[in-house]
This record gives C-alpha cells, structure tokens and sequence, in this order.
C-alpha cells in the first residue's frame, strides 16, 4: 500500500496530455499480466462493481488485495472472513478474475501493540502461519467457514507489504528487518504449501528500487528464495529522479547474477509487481504535460521496468483502481461505478483490447 502523496496541483490538461497517444504497441507484442488491479478494501476502500472490473481486467488477470489478520482472527484459533473481502473475492471470481491476497498485519491477542506489528516472536509467528494457512485453504465450501478461506478463483498470496518503507512493522534496523522475515517466511511457507498446494507465493514485500538486490540477498542469508514462487516487489519509479532506469537495471543484474565470490547466490524468481504505478504515474504525468510526443507511462513502466529483467515478469497490478480522498489523481476511474479518468483511459489503451 503505497502511502498518499499530498494532493498535487495536477490539472485535467496535464493529464490529458498523458492520456495521449504515444508511440504505438504492436499487436504481436507479448505484454505480461502485469494489468491487473488493486484494491484497498482491508482499509476501508468501496467494493468495486463488477461491471467496473471487467472493463479494466482482461480475461485472466489478477485483482489484489490486503486482509488483516486483526480482521480475521477475534479470537485465538476462530477465524471469520470480513464481509468487504468476501464480497471483492467473489466479485473478481465473477468476472473470471485471479485473487491475489496480502497476508498482513498484527493481531493484539498475540501480545502486539499495533495492528502493523511484524510477527517476531515463537507465538505470533505460529499464529501468523496459521492464519495464512486458513487464507490459503480451500476444502470444497462456497463459503468461507471456521477451517477454510475458501477463496474463489485464488492465485496468489503476498507475505506482508513494503516491509523496506512504510510498514516496516515497527523494526527499525535494515537488517533486523531482513532476518525477522526470514524467520517468518521459513514458518509460513510450509504451512501455506500443505493448505493448499497449488497457490503461488510471493515474497520480499519491497517498495522503491534502491538496495532492492541487498534487501533479498539480505533476507536469503536465513531464507531459501527456491521455496517461494516468486519476489513481491512494489517498483513505484518514473523519469524524473536521476537514471532511475538505469539503476533499476543495475539492480537486476545485481539480483540475478549475485556474487559467488562471496557466497551470495543469484536469485532467479521472478518478480511480481503486487503494486505499481500510482503516484508514479501521476508524477510521470506532471512532468510530461507539455510533451505531446511523451510516450505514456504504461508504455515507459514496460520498456524499462518490465522489460529490463533478465527473468520474464510474473505478474502485478496497477495502484489504484479508483479516486478516493487519499488518492485524488491515482485512478483509473473516479469512482466504484464511475467514469474513466485520463489515467484509465491510457491504461485501456495499453492493456484492454
């Protein structure tokens, strides 16, 4: 969840100069299933409509979304699935969508302050599995019940949220941060592979793009990165800092060749964009109002983020689907049942054939 930038002074003329054709996508050209959605409902956000999802999500891709453990787990071992969650998971199933689920959050019954807690101790980390391992679950219901999630259409779960930034789940130190995932991570994923064998796990929980080499190879030093499916990275970059496609690059092929001299192995996963655009792409549009030459930003993410990794993408989805207080110029739509923005516009465009 990238957190809101201040409500820039962003007019319609900058964003429809963004809106603007740019240079032109080949119809032979393979775009990985990196247009999916994401969604704000663990935090409050409106359930979007079905009719909204279908006309931003081609057949097949992913719709993502955070759920709480304090949400879930109101007593120790009982767990109840939210009635906002419920209703987007069936939604996305609905319109032959794919269930992403961040697995996030503390819970106070296990001793944690805050509900951004990260899980450290022998207790919270168990806990935190099990509740992982019920989201994961399917036993068959068409309804979630005391054993199973029984998510419809479930792909993927995400194992916390920009864990580097924001929610670094109150560790301070880098590198406790790196080792108190591991411990995690080495609890959780066994636990999620016998629940339900089938769905992919993405990891890292990483935001931004400087250090994102050091923070897997850190987390690796306690982790086998071969268990997990894929890296859960949130690579909110446009244009405007100094080479940030180059150093984006760089980092990739610190990620994918290592070091052997050192004994860090290469980490050959690939990426899942669980979140990416947003601010990016409004800030993106600020600075190439008065460009009509400006390829879009959809078009620029592609050419030098995804296309810059050596490994081919896994997947991601574009934050945010919709306008909201917190985020006044980042979506695609203005609304859960509302007209398409500038922004979706140029998504469609990219994506939406």
């Amino acid at each position: 969840m990238w957190r809101s930038v201040p409500a820039l002074a962003l007019g319609l003329s900058a964003l429809a100069a963004f809106s603007a054709p740019g240079t032109a996508v080949s119809s032979n050209t393979v775009i990985p299933e990196i247009a999916g959605l994401a969604v704000q409902v663990n935090e409050g956000g409106p359930v979007p409509s079905a009719s909204l999802l279908s006309s931003f999500l081609p057949p097949g891709q992913t719709v993502r979304d955070a759920l709480g453990w304090h949400r879930v787990e109101n007593a120790k071992g009982q767990y109840a699935m939210p009635a906002a969650n419920w209703e987007l998971y069936a939604t996305v199933a609905s319109v032959h969508g794919k269930n992403v689920v961040t697995l996030f959050g503390g819970n106070k019954l296990y001793g944690m302050e805050k509900n951004s807690d990260f899980p450290t101790t022998a207790e919270q980390i168990e806990g935190f599995a099990n509740f992982a391992a019920w989201v994961a679950r399917n036993d068959g219901a068409a309804k979630p019940n005391e054993h199973a999630a029984n998510i419809p259409n479930l792909y993927a779960v995400t194992v916390w949220n920009e864990m580097n930034g924001t929610w670094n789940g109150g560790i301070s130190e880098p590198k406790a941060r790196q080792d108190a995932m591991a411990s995690l991570l080495n609890a959780i994923v066994p636990k999620i592979r016998i629940a339900n064998s089938s769905v992919r796990i993405a990891a890292g929980a990483f935001t931004g793009f400087p250090g994102l080499a050091n923070w897997f190879q850190g987390i690796g030093r306690h982790f086998d990165w071969r268990s997990v499916d894929w890296l859960d990275i949130h690579p909110y970059l446009a244009d405007l800092r100094e080479k940030p496609a180059e150093e984006w690059a760089r980092q990739m092929i610190l990620l994918r060749s290592g070091d052997l001299a050192h004994g860090i192995p290469p980490i050959k996963n690939p990426a899942y964009y669980s979140e990416w655009g947003g601010p990016a792409a409004v800030k993106y549009a600020r600075a190439h109002a008065n460009d009509p030459t400006a390829i879009t930003y959809f078009e620029w993410f592609h050419k030098n983020i995804v296309e810059a990794d050596p490994v081919p993408v896994a997947g991601g989805n574009y934050f945010t689907l919709f306008c909201s207080p917190q985020f006044p110029l980042q979506g695609l739509a203005t609304g859960p049942t509302g007209q398409v923005t500038p922004l979706g516009a140029s998504f469609r465009g990219m994506y939406v054939h």
